[in-house]
């Protein structure tokens, strides 16, 4: 009898451990299967139209560093209020701008530089900390880090670093360079 009720609890365990892998699986490679979303194809290919990063690259002048590996590193513990909320400013512009009316050019440059100011905004936002994934604010149980959280809408479609990343550089501009991102 002892040992039917054992075999039938591992039996259960084993079932119950199979489907958290299976669920831990497809939440942790969900970022890898993500689909272009269409809206964001839309551009204008003879547009000469131009879009400033000005603000962007005052800020990474300032706060951009070699270390002794030769490594280009943000300097998080020297960024003052003032700096941050100009870093907010240049983001919220961009937030605005109906980027359907840029070529795709000016789109690749839009999106890796929103991509960049984005996450390095919310790392100096949660500043001091080790590692980026320590920011756990995606949504989802076993969510590391902060690429899954919305955190910028745009034409009225919240987007995350994720959807960023996967759903609008990759799939559009398909370039190898775009794959060094998270």
């Amino acid at each position: 009898m002892f040992k039917s009720i054992f075999i039938l609890c591992r039996k259960k365990i084993l079932v119950l451990l199979l489907l958290s892998l299976c669920f831990i699986t497809s939440t942790a490679s969900a970022s890898f299967h993500r689909s272009l979303w269409p809206k964001w194809l839309v551009n204008a290919p003879l547009s000469k139209q131009s879009i400033s990063h000005q603000a962007w690259q005052h800020f990474l002048d300032h706060h951009v560093i070699t270390n002794e590996e030769d490594i280009n590193l943000v300097d998080y513990t020297n960024i003052n209020e003032k700096e941050l909320a100009s870093l907010k400013e240049y983001i919220k512009n961009l937030s605005q701008i109906d980027i359907d009316n840029y070529n795709r050019q000016e789109q690749l440059a839009y999106w890796i530089n929103l991509y960049n100011a984005l996450t390095v905004l919310t790392v100096a936002n949660y500043y001091p900390i080790a590692n980026i994934q320590e920011i756990n604010i995606s949504p989802g149980l076993f969510s590391v880090g902060p690429w899954g959280a919305n955190i910028i809408t745009i034409k009225n479609t919240n987007l995350s670093l994720d959807d960023i990343n996967n759903r609008i550089i990759r799939p559009i501009w398909n370039d190898p360079r775009t794959l060094c991102f998270k």
